[in-house]
Parts: structure tokens; sequence; C-alpha cells
């Protein structure tokens, strides 16, 4: 189907697939130690992309909880309303 309609956009599809699961195998096949030697030597190598990955990361972390504490707040708000009505 996206073949069909934009064959050069499936030829980027499919090669980036391709690296995922190559990707995905590496991971599988390697021990906990192992990762976390090669992220900390990525890290040393790549240090510009890791601050800007931890920025994204604490980023969403926050709108996720902001979106988590809103509601929470409301319904503490609407429970003690209750208490106070009775």
């Amino acid at each position: 189907m996206l073949d069909d309609a934009l064959p050069a956009l499936a030829g980027y599809v499919r090669h980036a697939a391709e690296h995922a699961n190559k990707f995905a195998d590496s991971l599988r096949d390697k021990k906990a130690e192992e990762l976390l030697g090669e992220a900390t030597t990525w890290t040393r190598r790549q240090p510009l992309w890791t601050i800007a990955g931890a920025a994204m990361l604490g980023f969403a972390l926050c709108r996720i909880v902001r979106a988590g504490a809103a509601p929470a707040a409301a319904a503490a708000v609407a429970s003690t309303e209750a208490v106070n009505d009775t």
C-alpha cells in the first residue's frame, strides 16, 4: 500500500525497520554490564546529545506528573467541598 503511494518513503521506512531490528537483536544478545559500558562510552563521545535527551526526558516526565497531579488535586478539592457541605 505504501509502496504504491510513496515508494521513496516506503524505502526509508523499510530501511529504518531493518536498523531497528538489528538494534533490538544486539540489545537482546548482550548482558547488562555490556550495555552500561556502551552507554557510558556513547555518552562520553556525544555529551550534547546526552544532555538534549535528558532535557527532553525531564520535560516529558514533568508534563506527565503535572497531568496526573491536576486530576488528583481536583478530586481532593471536590472531596473537601463534599465534606464541608454536610
